[in-house]
């Protein structure tokens, strides 16, 4: 028991670390993507809108994040309804002045995009325009999610063959020797 009450503090600061550090403000800006091994996700969003506003949210696509993907916004939410009308989402690269993807836009309060492949070392802007829909502040949120290519099932097959002729010249060394 008296084990018990001297890990409590101790886990009472660790959680509350942890709880502190995940709870970031959502700013316009650069998106930071975790690297799930199969996945790319990130999140983005503003938590002070307090006019019209067209908010940037820029990433360079890595090497291996050339999968498909898509993408999604949402109004924060007070006890008056939604406190952001979402207007537009869209997703550009920047590199090449190109409109990847234009987002369907739900009542004003969400949008969703899809995207096929990204071209590795492009830069790419995710473009959320809207405003507030009451008097005070308003927020939103996103997040982001590519995956990352899956090899052809040709790719599975060469890499098999490969290895079952490495086997063979093995064992036919094994019994020369």
């Amino acid at each position: 028991m008296k084990n018990t009450f001297k890990l409590l503090p101790i886990v009472a600061i660790l959680g509350f670390g942890m709880a502190s550090g995940a709870a970031h403000a959502l700013v316009p800006g650069p998106i930071t993507f975790t690297d799930n091994i199969t996945s790319f996700d990130a999140n983005f969003g503003n938590v002070s809108v307090l006019a019209p506003f067209t908010d940037h949210h820029t990433f360079t696509a890595v090497a291996s994040m050339f999968g498909s993907g898509g993408a999604s916004v949402i109004s924060g939410f007070d006890f008056t309804g939604f406190n952001v009308t979402i207007n537009s989402f869209e997703l550009f690269d920047t590199t090449t002045a190109t409109l990847v993807s234009t987002g369907t836009v739900v009542f004003g309060v969400a949008g969703a995009l899809n995207f096929a492949g990204l071209v590795q070392n492009d830069n790419y802007d995710i473009v959320v325009t809207g405003g507030p829909s009451g008097s005070g502040a308003g927020s939103y949120a996103g997040n982001v999610h590519i995956t990352s290519a899956v090899p052809e099932p040709e790719t599975y097959a060469m890499f098999l063959a490969g290895l079952g002729l490495m086997g063979f010249m093995a064992r036919r060394r094994s019994k020369t020797s």
